[in-house]
């Protein structure tokens, strides 16, 4: 198992070295150049428009490859908060006060033809923080007063106050092109999805060239990209196939060529094929069981605390992982900067946990295994996604764990869209799920109460928690916002909001003919511009 992670992590390193092209740096075309990338995803996406859609994994990847940021995060926040890079803004600089950012945008153009402006970037962060728009990020940009144009291509993001996450906040969502989608009030978009599609334009690497809901997305490379001789592929097909394991079979058959998040017992068959290749590497992932805090006996942290306790994670990730993950603490990763090194995952200890419930008044009166308070059942439905093996392999474990403890679970699998439907609406009592933290490490998207209706799915309130998110979010120096960082993991830790389960790796296969990639835990497609297709 080292031996495998090693040879892993010294070929991302040996790529690296290998003369790819730097950002910033166009790779050459040569006559290498060319081809159609396959790669598939679990669900299609809703929209174009980074703004109304899901936030769903499959439509970042998706957008993220159509329009572009002002930065380019590097993936560096495991050693310490996140730096940038150039993208659409070549350079920046803050004022003395640093309460405004001046970003000075490269001469570029939308695929189109259309130049690029600053008028963009104001009227992006018009939409971004539009009450009808209702962005699932707006948070992010609750401390931005104003964005000035400057002139066409100098924009100034003034902002109510200096905080460490300015620069992020600022950059946080893509840059939208509003001689396109200008037209259309913002009180229409929730309800015209469709639309942005047919109006498509990019600045990214590719440009959309059809779109066939529930079956594929299909891009072409974006000939007024600023990257001259970028991407080095022709297309990126994105396949809409709802199973993992017809996936693993479409790959090791060739009629695709990437898949992202092989589940483990598929590992061995991916390393045994002559023509596929596995790449594992630590991501920005977490995964979780989310307790409704709004339901009785949910709204109590003892008994979330023993409901954790009577959760064997470490069986689970033994079983599951094979040794690609590692039990979950607080959701602030313990590769990350900030972790808090001296708290541990709370042990499987079926004694505690029969002790807590035995003390918030459960008992099996009736003697049929199940223990009951005021003639309630302990009993929950559990919603699961369909079609994620690992996650609904993981719900038939954490079932009999916890009926080990009196507790009945019964799982409830849905499509995906469903489950987000449905969560968001808190209408469950436990739901499975995972979550790539961001790079800030603001887990106030998920547990802040100003995010109940928004990402706050359980509903979990904790007002000392709220003000110590506020405050890291605040603090100027490293060292003060990693004690009140740590300060966030200890509350967690105690409330229990949600069972973290595990940290897993990344996962993902890869045909050989695929030449030249480097995912890592920012996405998979961190190089698409260098990607190449290499017939042997």
């Amino acid at each position: 198992m080292f031996l495998r992670r090693f040879c892993a992590g010294l070929a991302a390193a040996l790529c690296v070295a290998c003369g790819t092209a730097p950002e910033g740096q166009a790779p050459t075309r040569s006559a290498a150049a060319g081809g159609t990338l396959v790669v598939s995803t679990l669900a299609d996406i809703d929209t174009v428009n980074d703004l109304i859609s899901s936030g769903a994994i499959q439509a970042r990847d998706v957008e993220r490859l159509l329009l572009l940021q002002l930065a380019r995060e590097n993936s560096d926040f495991e050693q310490g908060p996140a730096t940038y890079g150039p993208r659409l803004a070549e350079r920046w600089e803050w004022s003395e006060d640093r309460l405004a950012l001046t970003f000075h945008l490269r001469e570029a153009t939308w695929s189109d033809g259309v130049p690029i402006t600053a008028e963009d970037v104001r009227w992006t962060w018009e939409a971004q923080t539009h009450p009808d728009v209702a962005w699932r990020a707006r948070r992010s940009k609750k401390s931005i007063r104003d964005v000035e144009v400057i002139d066409s291509r100098t924009v100034r993001f003034h902002f109510t106050e200096s905080y460490p996450n300015q620069l992020e906040d600022a950059n946080r969502g893509v840059v939208l092109p509003r001689h396109a989608w200008g037209e259309l009030p913002f009180s229409e978009w929730r309800r015209s999805g469709a639309w942005f599609a047919e109006r498509m334009v990019s600045s990214g690497p590719f440009v959309l060239e059809e779109w066939r809901p529930g079956q594929e997305i299909v891009l072409r490379r974006n000939e007024r990209y600023y990257k001259a001789g970028a991407p080095l592929l022709d297309r990126l097909v994105f396949l809409v196939i709802p199973e993992k394991p017809a996936q693993i079979s479409q790959i090791l058959g060739g009629s695709i060529d990437y898949v992202q998040v092989i589940p483990p017992d598929q590992i061995e068959r991916i390393e045994a094929h002559a023509d596929t290749e596995l790449d594992a590497y630590w991501g920005r992932q977490f995964d979780y069981l989310c307790w409704n805090a709004r339901r009785p006996p949910l709204d109590d942290p003892a008994v979330r605390r023993a409901l954790t306790q009577a959760t064997d994670r470490q069986a689970i990730v033994d079983s599951i992982y094979r040794g690609y993950a590692r039990v979950g603490v607080t959701g602030i990763l313990s590769s990350t900067w900030a972790f808090d090194a001296t708290l541990e995952p709370w042990p499987y200890d079926r004694g505690a946990a029969d002790a807590a419930l035995a003390a918030a008044g459960f008992a099996d009166v009736d003697g049929d295994g199940v223990l009951e308070r005021d003639g309630e059942r302990l009993a929950f439905e559990l919603i699961v996604q369909n079609g994620n093996r690992v996650h609904q392999d993981a719900a038939t474990l954490i079932q009999a764990q916890l009926a080990r403890a009196g507790v009945e679970l019964q799982q409830r699998p849905l499509e995906f869209q469903t489950w987000v439907d449905k969560v968001k609406a808190g209408e469950f009592d436990v739901a499975i799920g995972g979550w790539e933290i961001p790079s800030s490490l603001d887990m106030g998207f998920a547990f802040h109460s100003d995010e109940i209706g928004n990402f706050n799915f359980g509903g979990y309130r904790n007002a000392d928690l709220d003000a110590v998110l506020e405050a890291a979010n605040r603090a100027a120096e490293t060292d003060e916002r990693r004690r009140l960082l740590h300060q966030v993991q200890a509350i967690l830790h105690h409330d229990q909001p949600y069972t973290f389960l595990w940290e897993p790796q990344k996962l993902n296969a890869r045909r050989r003919r695929v030449r030249d990639s480097r995912p890592n835990a920012l996405t998979s497609f961190y190089n698409i511009d260098e990607w190449r297709i290499e017939e042997r």
